[in-house]
């Protein structure tokens, strides 16, 4: 990570990637998937959701505040502007709430949905509670101007390497082609607490930059 954070691809670079490329079907992973891009990550979660049986339930993000703030609230926000969900739906808890037994980066699948509350099934096989939470935005003199308030969760079969930041992953399939910005290699292989539960779907020496 080390190299990858201040330097271009290098020998011993290319043997750590080589080594964790995914040799199974990527159809068959379980966990994470992490693109660069907004679109490929869009398109695979609806693709998910559409695929589960039973109803879709849907929570619109209740915005609070002046317009300026609330879109500048936006663009930081971790969470979509409305949540779509079925039961066995894979989705990451975007916060810490270490009383109700989740961090940000915990991933599970929804077993039960109310109103209220969320029952989720954790990878590692807990079971835990997620209540609506309640996003603040200050500004420079620490005032709240603006806040949105929903589940803190996102559909998680993918994510997008920005909307990995500040994650912690036990495992993630990772795509590393086509990236354009400087430390984005750097940010997706961070996410993952250790190397084995990292799984690279593919890789290319140009898309590791570094500034």
């Amino acid at each position: 990570l080390g190299i990858i954070r201040k330097s271009k691809s290098t020998q011993v670079v290319t043997k750590f990637l080589n080594k964790y490329k995914y040799k199974g079907n990527p159809a068959d992973f379980e966990g994470a998937r992490i693109f660069s891009r907004n679109r490929d990550v869009d398109e695979y979660n609806v693709s998910k959701l559409k695929s589960l049986d039973g109803k879709m339930v849907t929570y619109k993000t209740k915005f609070v505040g002046e317009e300026f703030y609330i879109n500048n609230l936006k663009k930081n926000l971790v969470i979509k502007d409305e949540i779509a969900l079925k039961k066995g739906s894979l989705v990451m808890t975007r916060v810490n709430n270490k009383s109700e037994g989740y961090i940000n980066g915990t991933m599970g699948y929804v077993i039960a949905i109310t109103n209220n509350k969320l029952k989720i099934r954790t990878l590692d096989g807990k079971t835990i509670l997620v209540s609506p939470h309640v996003f603040e935005y200050l500004d420079g003199s620490g005032k709240l101007v603006a806040a949105a308030k929903n589940f803190p969760i996102t559909l998680a079969w993918a994510i997008t390497i920005q909307k990995s930041q500040g994650s912690s992953l036990d495992s993630a399939l990772i795509d590393l082609n086509r990236l354009w910005l400087p430390g984005q290699a750097y940010t997706a292989l961070s996410r993952l607490k250790s190397p084995n539960g990292l799984h690279i779907l593919s890789w290319d020496k140009k898309s590791i930059i570094a500034d």
